[in-house]
């Protein structure tokens, strides 16, 4: 088995438990989430435990597959937006909550929409939840994507380039690195990075 301390385990049980506790997460921040695509998630749980406890599945195949895939992608949802509660629930999450909103907004699959804002505001979440998960403090609302305070050795900016597609990956990380080198020279500072 894998000790990393990356790598989290979960029985589905607890999947399910934990992602109560972001939708009442959402509800207490004003986004019931039964109106967005983290509802359409939970209905898809819903009915696959039902399934189970029934020992039953759709006759026809077509219906099982499209039910698989819906599953297969509200589980993945699940546990990112798990992870990056699990990490903004003991702070001030306020500066988090436009970001949040637009996260709430966004489509049920990934591959709907080219210009997925919600996924790329989840990204920059979910980065910025590593850093908070390592103790710094972190900002969305800065001169990048995500800004995080390293205390008395300054500041770091992260530009945050969601891949969507492998042929822009060289593209998006010279964009990136152009947009920092930028904000470390408009800052004129060697604490910035």
């Amino acid at each position: 088995m894998d000790n990393r301390p990356d790598n989290f385990v979960h029985q589905f049980e607890d999947v399910i438990d934990m992602y109560g506790e972001v939708c009442d997460w959402f509800n207490e921040l004003g986004f019931s989430y039964s109106k967005n695509r983290y509802g359409l998630y939970k209905r898809h749980f819903d009915k696959f435990i039902e399934m189970a406890k029934t020992s039953s599945v759709p006759d026809d195949k077509d219906e099982l597959i499209k039910f698989k895939r819906k599953f297969d992608n509200a589980y993945i949802e699940v546990n990112e937006i798990i992870r990056i509660y699990n990490n903004l629930k003991s702070i001030n999450s306020s500066e988090f909550i436009e970001q949040i909103k637009i996260i709430v907004s966004g489509q049920e699959f990934r591959a709907n929409s080219d210009n997925d804002q919600a996924r790329d505001f989840l990204f920059e979440l979910s980065v910025a939840c590593r850093f908070i998960k390592a103790g710094f403090p972190v900002s969305l609302k800065g001169v990048c994507d995500v800004v995080v305070d390293l205390g008395i050795d300054g500041t770091l900016f992260v530009e945050c380039k969601r891949i969507k597609s492998e042929n822009r990956i060289d593209k998006n990380v010279k964009k990136a690195n152009k947009q920092i080198i930028k904000r470390v020279q408009l800052h004129k500072s060697s604490k910035v990075k």
